[in-house]
């Protein structure tokens, strides 16, 4: 009798080791999409706080380019001045736009990994 069941029992073992790759194989899946959720949570972070800063540095430049506007107009500083200073506005603008349109997609890569995250069914032992 043990002699012609030897095949099953190697398919039923084989099929218990399948099984424990497949258990293996969706907890790396599992803690792949955790690490890409923490890391785009951290890049948000990161992001939100420059954001805050250029906003800052922009609203700085301003008061230096209307300030420098009223030491033309008084005739204490030169056009080259003016325009130096409305130069370093429009560039510090443009980098904050540039963080925003970052953070923007960060948040939808952030959101989307979120959305599909690997239901947290217990795995069967």
């Amino acid at each position: 009798f043990p002699i012609f069941m030897r095949g099953q029992i190697n398919d039923f073992r084989l099929s218990k080791v399948k099984i424990e790759q497949v258990k293996y194989d969706l907890q790396v899946k599992r803690r792949t999409l955790e690490n890409k959720i923490e890391l785009y949570k951290q890049k948000l972070d990161n992001l939100r706080q420059q954001e805050e800063l250029f906003t800052q540095y922009t609203i700085n430049n301003d008061r230096l380019v209307k300030a420098e506007r009223r030491k033309f107009s008084v005739g204490s500083s030169s056009v080259f001045l003016v325009n130096y200073r409305e130069n370093k506005l429009l560039d510090v603008q443009l980098k904050l736009l540039e963080i925003r349109g970052k953070y923007h997609k960060s948040a939808a890569e952030y959101k989307f990994y979120r959305g599909s995250q690997i239901a947290q069914f217990p795995i069967p032992n």
